[in-house]
C-alpha cells in the first residue's frame, strides 16, 4: 500500500519526524557561534531546515519537486521568509553558482542514492568547495542491504557502475521509483573521503541505511 507521504523519490520522512541525523544537525547548529549558513539538498518538507531557520540560519533548500509555494507559506507563517531560499532543481544539474558561500551545515538526507555515483561525487565536491573549515556534512543514503533493496539486480556491480531499479517491495512499499545507486558502509566512506571530507561518525541504521557525519 502506498505510504501517505510518498513521492516519486521515496517517502518524505521529514514531513512527520526528525531522525537521529536531524537531531545531530540541530545540536550542532544550536552550539554554532559563527555565520549561520546551511543547505538542504533533497529537502522535501524540510522540517530540520525550518528549525535551522528558526534559530537564525539562512537556509538554501533544493528539491526536484516544486515546493516554492509551500516554503513561501511556511516562511510567512513563522516569520522566517527572509531565511528560507528554495530552488527547484535536478541535483544532477547542480553547479557551484546554485550554492551559497560560507556553508557551515549541509544536509543530504535520503538524497544521493537517487543519482549515479559520479554525480554524487560532484555534488559533495561542490559543497566542500563552498563550505567553511570545520563545517559539517550530515548525510544518509539507502543501503545495499536495506529493507527496500530486494530485487536490486545491480548489487554486485562496482559502485561506479551501479545504477538500476529496486524490486517490487522497494517500489510498492517504499515508493522508490527510477534507478538508484545503493551503498554499503565502506562505499559511503570512500565517497566522502574522495571528496576530501573527514568522517566523524558512520553507521548503518536498523533499517539498513548508511548514515554519516563529516567535517571539512
Amino acid at each position: 500500500m502506498r505510504h501517505r507521504d510518498a513521492t516519486k523519490h521515496g517517502i518524505d520522512i521529514s514531513k512527520t519526524r526528525l531522525d537521529d541525523i536531524d537531531r545531530e544537525v540541530v545540536e550542532f547548529a544550536i552550539d554554532y557561534k559563527g555565520k549561520k549558513v546551511a543547505v538542504d539538498i533533497g529537502c522535501g518538507s524540510g522540517r530540520v531546515s525550518i528549525i535551522l531557520a528558526l534559530i537564525g540560519f539562512d537556509v538554501w533548500l533544493y528539491d526536484i519537486q516544486d515546493l516554492e509555494s509551500y516554503y513561501d507559506r511556511v516562511g510567512e507563517a513563522l516569520d522566517i521568509s527572509d531565511r528560507l531560499h528554495f530552488k527547484k532543481i535536478d541535483i544532477n544539474n547542480l553547479t557551484g553558482e546554485d550554492l551559497p558561500t560560507e556553508i557551515v551545515v549541509a544536509v543530504l538526507q535520503r538524497t544521493l542514492h537517487h543519482i549515479e555515483n559520479k554525480h554524487a561525487q560532484n555534488v559533495l565536491t561542490l559543497i566542500y568547495n563552498k563550505m567553511l573549515q570545520q563545517g559539517k556534512l550530515f548525510m544518509s543514503l539507502s543501503g545495499i542491504d536495506s529493507k527496500l533493496a530486494g530485487g536490486y539486480e545491480c548489487a554486485d556491480s562496482p559502485v561506479a557502475d551501479r545504477f538500476c531499479e529496486v524490486g517490487e517491495v522497494g517500489k510498492d512499499v517504499y515508493s522508490i521509483g527510477g534507478k538508484v545507486c545503493l551503498y554499503n558502509e565502506e562505499e559511503v566512506q570512500g565517497l566522502v573521503e574522495e571528496c576530501k571530507f573527514s568522517t566523524n561518525k558512520l553507521y548503518k541504521s536498523e533499517f539498513g541505511n548508511i548514515k554519516v557525519i563529516c567535517t571539512k
